[in-house]
């Protein structure tokens, strides 16, 4: 499956979402901060913020 880190590396000019599983979504670190999202972002009501143990920041 994957990963923030794999998306990474595939390019460094476009934000990039995959698909994975319905509700199950995996974007690329440009594209959190473009949304905004980052370490300190709380977890929304009834949802969830899956993050990369391996990263130190996003």
């Amino acid at each position: 499956m994957r990963t923030t880190t794999n998306l990474d590396q595939a390019t460094d000019r476009h934000p990039v979402l995959v698909k994975r599983d319905g509700h199950n979504d995996v974007v690329k670190t440009y594209a959190l901060r473009l949304a905004g999202i980052t370490e300190d972002t709380p977890v929304p009501p009834g949802g969830v913020i899956g993050r990369d143990m391996l990263r130190t920041t996003l």
